[in-house]
């Protein structure tokens, strides 16, 4: 008769009075999950369709678009590929079920108190992440994570920085060392502004920490969502003045690359005075 170890038969009892306790759900739809994680397996097969969803330019996955966002000019690329992310983000109001959960799990991600969603995507980017290294023929251990930190109103509504939490749970899953460089002066959110708007902003929006060395040094620069990429190309260009070798942008998810009409520049104090 086989002994069992006491410590894991604690562990497992304690595993089984918490499921009691609190009913593991979806972070997604909410549905009670019968396994261990955080998304059901309907949800999980939509996830899996939306990794599939091709861009409409380059016909490629996410994952292997070769469209750059065009405000994205100062980053390097790997193979030609301007940059790697997960899924394409869903359009805004659409009723369409992929587009619903990818915006849903990006939505989690930012903003809800459950960190769920940004358990499960910092492990499928983590995943995403090492293959394609290895695949393009460089090393892991000679790269960093940095991120672009959030604003001190968000940080404060929320509680958290998404951002933040992202990098270090990549850096746990990877084993990639995680750098904290820049350093957010800028208080106005990207996503109330257009693409001009969004470029002068970024421009003003950070600097570099002081004890910040990246001399030599290839960067992973995570962001959650990758729209126009101005956040972005304002790092990289930092992190190239600061002698970083290599700088390449990483995301849960970007948009698709298709016209759109351009608002014209709203009318505020603070664009004006950048302006001039």
């Amino acid at each position: 008769m086989a002994v069992r170890d006491p410590i894991l038969v604690l562990g497992r009892l304690a595993s089984f009075v918490l499921r009691l306790v609190s009913v593991p759900k979806c972070v997604v739809c909410g549905e009670i999950l019968e396994v261990e994680g955080e998304i059901c397996p309907s949800c999980l097969a939509l996830w899996k369709e939306a990794r599939e969803t091709r861009c409409p330019k380059c016909h490629k996955t996410a994952a292997a678009c070769s469209c750059r966002p065009f405000s994205m000019f100062s980053t390097d690329t790997l193979r030609r590929r301007p940059m790697l992310s997960l899924v394409f983000l869903g359009r805004p109001g659409s009723s369409d079920p992929v587009d619903m959960l990818t915006r849903a799990i990006v939505y989690k991600t930012k903003k809800s108190e459950n960190r769920g969603a940004a358990n499960f995507c910092a492990r499928e980017l983590a995943g995403t992440m090492l293959r394609f290294l290895y695949r393009t023929g460089e090393n892991p251990r000679e790269w960093i994570i940095t991120y672009p930190p959030g604003t001190r109103q968000r940080i404060r509504r929320y509680g958290f920085d998404q951002s933040r939490q992202l990098t270090e749970k990549l850096s746990k899953y990877t084993g990639i060392p995680r750098v904290g460089c820049f350093k957010r002066v800028g208080h106005t959110m990207q996503k109330t502004l257009n693409a001009a708007e969004r470029r002068m902003n970024a421009e003003h929006a950070y600097i570099l920490r002081r004890d910040c060395n990246v001399q030599g040094k290839k960067v992973l620069l995570v962001d959650d969502v990758i729209t126009t990429g101005a956040t972005v190309n304002a790092c990289a260009c930092l992190l190239k003045q600061a002698g970083a070798e290599k700088v390449f942008p990483v995301s849960i998810a970007r948009t698709k690359r298709v016209r759109a009409a351009r608002r014209p520049p709203a009318s505020r104090p603070w664009f004006a005075r950048i302006k001039k």
